[in-house]
């Protein structure tokens, strides 16, 4: 039932502790993401089927109602005939429109300043800057450091396992690409990590 407290609304509950809470009954089910019955207790639906049609939440703390201003987060429908869903994350920048920053496919890949990643993360800065991906670790421990691990995995199909690769062979690398001068997409240089 729907019940107001001071200017609160609660769904499932008669003591909500913010403008709109919901309570739902207790859920004992194992998690299943192919079975929304299992975690969905608010559903945002947009009945248009045709492809980049979008349902979502916006977060906005200012007075204005403007639709360029705000952040939020919006399911995307990513193709014309089947079910599939992009996720997309939207923020709001000085003195610019709210822009989409990051997007998960519905691949699995992510995609930063990327609407279409190719891999399994990409990150694509924006124009005229430099990009970069930071690893840092605060502890007061000194012998904690950041890590990038590359690691190769197989996966056992017979008995359903996964874990470490043991081969003498390369483990994972590092590509740069760039631009030559007359307009190529090269490979500039590349780094390889081998097994002991």
């Amino acid at each position: 039932s729907l019940q107001a407290d001071g200017g609160n609304v609660g769904i499932g509950t008669t003591t909500p502790l913010a403008r709109l809470f919901v309570q739902r009954a207790a859920r004992t089910t194992t998690f299943d993401a192919a079975d929304s019955d299992t975690y969905a207790d608010i559903i945002v639906r947009n009945p248009t089927d045709g492809i980049y049609a979008a349902t979502g939440i916006k977060f906005t703390v200012d007075a204005s109602a403007a639709t360029g201003a705000g952040a939020g987060i919006a399911g995307v429908k990513s193709h014309d005939t089947n079910q599939v869903m992009d996720l997309v994350f939207i923020t709001d920048a000085t003195g610019v429109s709210a822009a989409e920053r990051m997007r998960i496919l519905h691949t699995g890949s992510v995609g930063i300043g990327n609407i279409a990643p190719t891999a399994d993360l990409e990150v694509t800065g924006a124009g005229g800057g430099q990009t970069e991906l930071e690893i840092s670790c605060f502890s007061a421990d000194a012998s904690h450091e950041p890590i990038l691990r590359f690691q190769k995995v197989y996966h056992d199909t017979v008995n359903n396992a996964t874990g470490p690769t043991v081969d003498d062979g390369n483990l994972g690398g590092i590509e740069a690409w760039g631009m030559d001068s007359g307009g190529t997409v090269r490979q500039a240089a590349k780094i390889f990590f081998e097994q002991d």
